[in-house]
């Protein structure tokens, strides 16, 4: 079963329900702070297809502030594709507004076009979810960075 999302361009994202239940646990056992991860998978076609979330073993938060220490990611990443024979890639960035709404802020922009450039990423265009959350609901919101703008996506 998968969460469908569409943006203005016809581009879709494919999520697992069983890796946004993951999202979930994550964010609820943080709350009221910030936390986060990647998300790998491929891309088919005009799809992209989430096949793993990964959440950092060291990071910082706070309830505005989120930051991932990269090394241990950086080194599932390098695995991950390797044993895919580089089918599987880093897609994007997910991460949590405890009791806020899921609109990127100024750092998210800053943070995705830093990705987007980095020679290493090998994706120009990656992926941000956001998820909102205040102890009764979550709601979420797909972004992809492109031509210096991040795009929402609708769910479908």
């Amino acid at each position: 079963m998968y969460r469908e999302y569409i943006n203005k361009d016809g581009l879709k994202i494919m999520l697992p329900e069983k890796i946004f239940d993951d999202v979930k646990k994550f964010i609820v056992k943080h709350y009221p702070n910030e936390c986060g991860g990647v998300f790998v998978g491929k891309i088919e076609g005009d799809t992209a297809v989430i096949e793993k979330m990964m959440v950092p073993k060291k990071f910082k938060n706070t309830p505005v502030y989120f930051s991932r220490i990269a090394d241990f990611i950086n080194q599932w990443l390098i695995k991950v594709f390797k044993q895919s024979n580089g089918e599987t890639i880093y897609l994007g960035e997910w991460h949590s507004h405890p009791n806020g709404t899921p609109s990127p802020s100024s750092t998210d922009h800053s943070s995705m076009k830093k990705i987007a450039l980095n020679s290493d990423v090998r994706i120009e265009t990656p992926l941000l979810l956001i998820v909102g959350y205040n102890t009764r609901q979550f709601n979420e919101r797909f972004y992809i960075y492109h031509n210096q703008n991040l795009t929402p996506y609708g769910s479908v």
